[in-house]
């Protein structure tokens, strides 16, 4: 452990006396900070050291060649320290940067550490998530902001990190060159992280990455200070990874949850949330684009190589491709971490993109997570598994029997014709993987969300009242769909503000087979107000089974819900049709009710 006289020895006297950051630079036997960062080591070290394919993963090709001088050592105590005067050395006059925070607004703000493209969509889908949930905030990205440069990193950050990384080493199998590559950037954005969040007051953190070593130094040191954090789920995870270790993490899909159940203990609350934006899609609808797909002579067909691709066999891929008569265009979508120069394609009508295609396609996959993201966007999508180094079927898509491997012996035809669609015990399974499927587990795993991600923001009694507020109505659900309990009211389901759960209650409606719903919340509908989705379907109802009378007060409400719902949303548009189907009973008395329905509508033909 490091001494208090070490720290503050080894601790330039520029630090020691910073000022406006008091109690934070460490000081004494830090256990905190050595804890903290042991937790990073483990984070980082599961996969760098557990993957056969984790030298193709990194980035800083100069370092790992010097790392492969040690070679694969053991952890034994001489190992250790050659591992340890190795980074000692690497630190030194490493190049590093810090991050500038601008004067922040006066509105609450969530700092964040994301610098790859998927990485950064996570946080644009979280800042759509809080606006959903009406919470004032923004997301500071400190990866995009104006950079402070140095060089090497501070003693006692050095002396924190070989210290962690000793404590740590008896729990290695072995020292790797990919790991003392990982354990060098650790250390450097250990040092960045300090100095970017030392003045900082601490609220909220959130990365989109539990493994790589950047994203994990800025956790645990957002952690040791004081940070409550967030981790967004960017793609698939195999059981190689790190356990949970966040106060709040928001899982992909209910299969994430599984295999993180199956690594061990998860630190926080763990919710799964669909990153679909605008709807659910019913298992139905969900087949009708890659069905029609299947049957088309001529389609278009984007290949998307993982990281770890094997040139060659891609190579041979691309070219079989290229001579099949029924693909109209040829794309590939190359992984931004590839290593192999897909540009180098011996075929000249071969297009690289680097955006995914907004209009369904034949999707040929590698070990690669993007497979779901297509699957979801209504696109065929086959896995060849022989397309890259990892191991074959690494997230267990083929084996589960989502996506079918590419029938190779017949890429010379329209091998798309061969793809089925799911059903039954297959589109159960599918449902693990797409979250926005619209089945009874996914809708509730949706109305987990917002009371955990309330609660993180709760700050006061107002907060806390919302927070119960969402709790009752996630409980509600439960109820309401597995113990058909009757007690339940319509009063927790009144549009929440700001909240997408009105299409969820919806969805919810649709797959009710029967009219246990209805029966339990006949008597909870108040005679005047027509306050929510689920109210105006009870009114429904009761017009259709027992044919009772508008009163004028309750018809106006109606309206008012209906011309509130504007827009070409599945939602809205079921609101303004159920409504007016409510109102036209009555129309010789209320047309100027329908008269605002109509404006809306033709608004959103």
């Amino acid at each position: 452990m490091v001494s208090n006289s070490t720290l503050m020895r080894s601790m330039p006297t520029s630090d020691r006396e910073r000022p406006g950051c008091p109690g934070r630079i460490p000081s004494g036997e830090d256990d905190d900070l050595v804890a903290a960062l042991r937790r990073g080591i483990r984070r980082f070290a599961t996969v760098a050291n557990s993957s056969p394919n984790s030298e193709d993963l990194v980035a800083d090709r100069d370092t790992l060649a010097q790392a492969r001088s040690l070679g694969d050592t053991g952890v034994e105590v001489d190992e250790v320290v050659r591992a340890r005067k190795w980074l000692m050395d690497e630190l030194s006059e490493a190049r590093n940067r810090s991050y500038r925070l601008p004067k922040l607004g006066r509105c609450r703000h969530v700092l964040s550490y994301a610098y790859t493209r998927n990485n950064k969509r996570e946080l644009e889908y979280f800042s759509w998530l809080l606006s959903r949930l009406d919470l004032d905030c923004e997301i500071v990205n400190l990866a995009e902001l104006r950079v402070r440069r140095r060089y090497g990193v501070d003693c006692w950050v050095r002396d924190s990190v070989i210290t962690a990384f000793e404590l740590e080493a008896s729990s290695l199998l072995k020292i790797t060159p990919a790991f003392l590559t990982h354990l060098r950037k650790f250390a450097l954005s250990v040092q960045s992280a300090y100095d970017s969040l030392v003045d900082v007051e601490p609220d909220i953190f959130c990365v989109a990455n539990d493994h790589s070593p950047a994203p994990v130094a800025f956790a645990v040191v957002a952690e040791y200070f004081g940070f409550r954090t967030v981790y967004l789920q960017h793609a698939e995870v195999s059981t190689i990874f790190p356990a949970l270790d966040f106060d709040l993490s928001i899982l992909r899909n209910a299969r994430s949850r599984s295999t993180y159940k199956e690594i061990g203990y998860s630190r926080g609350d763990v919710v799964v949330a669909t990153r679909n934006r605008s709807r659910w899609s019913s298992p139905s609808r969900f087949a009708e684009s890659p069905r029609a797909l299947s049957a088309r002579d001529q389609v278009d067909v984007v290949v998307y190589p993982s990281a770890v691709v094997d040139g060659e066999r891609y190579f041979r891929l691309i070219e079989r491709l290229a001579a099949n008569i029924g693909i109209d265009c040829l794309s590939v979508k190359p992984h931004p971490n590839t290593k192999v120069s897909i540009e180098e394609v011996r075929v000249d009508s071969v297009k690289i993109i680097d955006t995914i295609p907004e209009t369904p396609h034949v999707a040929v996959c590698g070990n690669s997570a993007v497979s779901i993201e297509l699957l979801a966007a209504g696109c065929i999508v086959f896995q060849d598994s022989c397309l890259d180094g990892l191991t074959r079927d690494y997230y267990g898509l083929v084996g589960d029997g989502v996506i079918p491997e590419l029938p190779g012996q017949h890429l010379d035809g329209p091998f798309w014709g061969r793809w089925n669609p799911p059903n039954g015990q297959g589109m159960d399974v599918l449902s693990d993987y797409v979250s926005e499927l619209c089945t009874v587990r996914n809708i509730y795993d949706w109305f987990e969300v917002a009371p955990a991600v309330l609660n993180l923001f709760a700050d006061g009694a107002s907060d806390n009242e919302r927070v119960a507020s969402a709790r009752r109505r996630a409980a509600s659900v439960r109820l309401l769909f597995e113990s058909r309990n009757v007690e339940c009211s319509t009063d927790d389901f009144v549009a929440p503000t700001g909240f997408q759960c009105e299409a969820a209650v919806l969805s919810l409606i649709e797959l009710s087979s029967d009219n246990y719903l209805f029966l339990a919340l006949i008597d909870q509908v108040p005679s005047g107000s027509c306050r929510s989705v689920l109210d105006l379907w009870v009114i429904h109802k009761l017009f259709v089974f027992r044919k009772i009378s508008l009163r004028a007060e309750l018809a106006k409400s109606i309206a008012n819900l209906a011309v509130q719902y504007a827009g070409t949303s599945d939602v809205a548009r079921w609101v303004r049709r159920t409504a007016r189907t409510v109102l036209e009973r009555n129309g010789h008395l209320y047309p100027p009710v329908l008269g605002g329905i109509e404006k809306v509508d033709s608004e959103y033909v």
